[in-house]
């Protein structure tokens, strides 16, 4: 685990496999008005007592925001503008392209075998070349690969590190104000209509949730003592409380009442938080082989999960597996298939990155305070 922050790598596992199994699980039944007794477990055991919104998927889509926040921030000390870009680009999209691809061979291929893949609507070829630059979000028209929403919240934040990365090295507080400001100011623009309403509805949930970044960077300022604990604390604090309102405005009763699910979004606010905090304090040195694996491949399982997974659930439901048993070979395959991404594109595309970087003029940045008790190296592990 030489250069990785191990509690995030865990912590990527989990959320990852919270994500898979609200997709594979809950929502194939629902598409197909099915029951697990595997999934109705996991309801009355789990989701249901801790009210989980969405199965737990909403869980770890916010534990995945905390966790980029924190170490793109990490990352972020250490770098120059060039390899920042550099690092981010060959890390988001050369993965993407490939499960775009994935996708688009299983569209094609899965309806020859009497497997329809009604999940995915598609689209002419500018409507993906809109997904594999995250635009398809942003403008009216089908979702392509629908879990890329995160990351154009991502996006977002990464120009907002971009343009404050030289400033933050000397003044890492007062450049997370300025972060804090712009973003809650569009937030405001976009629920106030002041410049008309954004182009699609998804883009003002996009932007809103880059607030969940900015806690996790302000959870790392703290964690380094690169800010005093009250600023930093305080500044979390605003940031959620602002996510909280912006959101309501936007959607009236979406934290407290959410009529389709027996939980609600505010109880993962507050538990991604308490978890997230709570490995913070723990900070193991080293995660176990499964979960570091799963962290490895966390990116790739987010990616390709539903296209292979509901391609392989698509073909054990025509066959008339068991339900709990198909569910089970779904995260299978995906698992597996997200292992062969991470070994062919996503090591190789970092790898690539490296290389790229060694060739150019290295700008030496002042050093970075590894937090206590995370036993790594300030190396970058690219968010």
């Amino acid at each position: 685990m030489r250069g990785q922050i191990s509690f995030i790598h865990v912590l990527r596992g989990v959320a990852a496999l919270l994500v898979v199994w609200a997709h594979l699980g809950a929502y194939w039944l629902f598409t197909v008005g099915g029951t697990s007794a595997l999934q109705d477990l996991w309801r009355t055991t789990v989701a249901a007592p801790l009210r989980l919104y969405q199965d737990g998927g909403y869980l770890g889509v916010v534990l995945f925001f905390l966790i980029s926040g924190y170490i793109v921030t990490h990352a972020s000390l250490s770098e120059t503008r060039t390899s920042f870009v550099t690092k981010r680009v060959l890390r988001i999209f050369p993965p993407l392209a490939f499960a775009l691809a994935v996708l688009w061979s299983l569209m094609h291929l899965m309806p020859a075998l009497g497997v329809p893949m009604s999940a995915f609507p598609g689209g002419p070829p500018a409507r993906w070349v809109q997904s594999l630059l995250l635009l398809d979000f942003l403008t009216p028209g089908t979702r392509v690969l629908s879990v890329t929403w995160t990351l154009a919240s991502e996006m977002v934040f990464y120009v907002m590190v971009l343009a404050a990365l030289v400033v933050q090295r000397s003044r890492p507080l007062a450049a997370t104000l300025v972060m804090g400001a712009g973003w809650a100011l569009a937030c405001w623009l976009v629920v106030a209509s002041a410049f008309g309403l954004p182009p699609t509805p998804e883009a003002a949930g996009i932007l809103m949730l880059v607030g969940v970044l900015l806690v996790g960077r302000c959870t790392y300022l703290v964690h380094a003592r690169l800010v005093a604990p009250a600023a930093g604390v305080a500044l979390a604090t605003v940031v959620a409380v602002l996510v909280a309102v912006f959101q309501e405005a936007w959607s009236p009763g979406f934290l407290l009442d959410r009529a389709d699910t027996p939980g609600e979004p505010v109880v993962a606010y507050a538990m991604a938080v308490a978890v997230f905090v709570g490995m913070l304090v723990w900070s193991p040195r080293r995660a176990a082989r499964p979960l570091a694996w799963l962290g490895d491949i966390s990116y790739s399982l987010y990616l390709l999960h539903m296209p292979v997974g509901f391609a392989v659930l698509g073909v054990l439901h025509r066959l008339d597996v068991p339900s709990s048993l198909a569910t089970i070979l779904g995260v299978a395959a995906s698992l597996a298939a997200a292992h062969v991404s991470y070994r062919l594109v996503e090591r190789p595309s970092q790898r690539l990155a490296r290389d790229l970087l060694r060739r150019g003029p290295v700008l030496v940045a002042a050093p970075v305070t590894t937090p206590r008790g995370t036993g790594s190296t300030p190396r970058s592990p690219a968010g």
